[in-house]
């Protein structure tokens, strides 16, 4: 989508939200997302509430805006090609054996990273309440690289939740980090299971 046209967390969620009255059972959808797509899901599920009844988030971080806040997406376009010159084998070194690709650069453009972290204030950043049961998810693992998440992030968006449905909740896990997809695919999808089929998680996630 962000090679055709601009992106924006709106214009992805009215996307899927297309996709899902049109292919999915009934209309309704389980939602996942991570990192970005985790503020795409949580858009997408407080502006058609009507469309899941079950979500998982994980990485959802908000970061106030300020006066560097318009130098943003150049930092971040700068980090992305620094990674991209590491060497894999010091990535894993740094990262607890995560075998992280590459970023795609033709993707990581200054222009694509304006619109990620584009305009707009700090409210606007949070979703409305939504009714579906969602799982929060804040990676806990930093160290020498500060790859964790934000947990009072994870439980602010995880208190908006539970003002219309009270079984939503927020949780950390000390040994992952925020590309935890990666790190540890077969917990991840575990994890995604239990949350969807049963509203538990895996051992070793801790109550924020």
């Amino acid at each position: 989508m962000a090679r055709k046209q601009p992106f924006s967390v709106a214009q992805a969620a009215s996307a899927l939200h297309t996709l899902i009255l049109k292919r999915a059972h009934n209309g309704i959808a389980y939602v996942v997302g991570f990192s970005l797509g985790a503020h795409v899901a949580m858009h997408l599920v407080s502006h058609y509430p009507e469309i899941a009844d079950c979500v998982l988030v994980s990485g959802f971080q908000v970061f106030p805006r300020t006066k560097m806040s318009p130098y943003l997406p150049y930092a971040v376009w700068l980090e992305q090609r620094f990674e991209y010159a590491i060497p894999r084998s010091w990535v894993r070194w740094a990262m607890d054996g995560i075998d992280i690709p590459r970023p795609d650069l033709t993707m990581c453009t200054a222009e694509y990273f304006r619109q990620v972290f584009g305009s707009g204030d700090d409210t606007e950043q949070w979703p409305k309440p939504w009714p579906a049961r969602t799982l929060v998810i804040a990676a806990g693992k930093g160290g020498l690289v500060p790859s964790n998440d934000r947990p009072e992030d994870a439980k602010r968006l995880a208190r908006i939740g539970r003002d219309q449905n009270s079984a939503t909740r927020a949780v950390t896990h000390l040994d992952m980090r925020h590309p935890w997809t990666w790190q540890d695919p077969e917990l991840f999808a575990e994890t995604v299971k239990r949350w969807l089929e049963e509203g538990t998680v895996p051992n070793g996630f801790l109550p924020l």
